[in-house]
């Protein structure tokens, strides 16, 4: 897959292509931007996401037209719990720099998974089997925006893209802030 704006495939992805065509994901999950996240997704400082967004708009070279930005969605749960889903408040930003529609309904996280910090990924696959349902019947997607804020192994974005095929997109562009390491960890 390709990552940031210079294009490297990974060997994993050369062995078992996964289901979406591109991952965009300008910076490396490193300080200070590690701390702004953390400060977006769990002490609600909701002006992160205008920052972060306006971070990832500077790499617009790799923006093409989609019909649409899905942000990872959270479990019903989890949302109430945080008040917010910070993937959402960055693809709200991004959707008005771009003026790519943000559609954040036609996805939903069925299972309530264990946070994915400090997992394996193999672990991370097995966590997030499962989790995700396509409620957008009446939608035909040709070309989606998945977007996440930070990207590790990257199992929940392809668990998230695996249901958008199955639907009939033809083309899934992954974006994220961020991503850990220097490209997508696996095991």
């Amino acid at each position: 897959m390709e990552t940031g704006t210079e294009d490297y495939i990974c060997s994993d992805c050369l062995q078992n292509p996964p289901p979406f065509h591109k991952i965009f994901s300008p910076f490396i999950y490193a300080q200070p931007l590690e701390w702004m996240i953390q400060q977006l997704k769990f002490n609600h400082q909701l002006y992160f996401a205008h920052l972060l967004a306006e971070q990832m708009w500077q790499h617009k070279n790799v923006l093409k037209t989609a019909d649409c930005i899905i942000p990872v969605p959270l479990h019903p749960r989890r949302l109430k719990q945080r008040g917010f889903n910070q993937s959402m408040e960055i693809a709200r930003e991004l959707s008005r720099l771009s003026s790519i529609p943000v559609d954040n309904e036609c996805c939903q996280r069925l299972v309530n998974t264990p946070a994915q910090t400090g997992k394996t990924a193999r672990s991370r696959r097995r966590n997030i089997r499962g989790a995700f349902r396509y409620n957008g019947s009446h939608k035909k997607y040709r070309h989606v925006i998945v977007l996440d804020d930070v990207i590790t192994t990257g199992s929940t974005v392809e668990a998230l893209a695996e249901i958008l095929v199955q639907q009939g997109v033809e083309r899934i562009d992954v974006w994220s802030v961020a991503r850990a390491g220097k490209g997508i960890a696996s095991e």
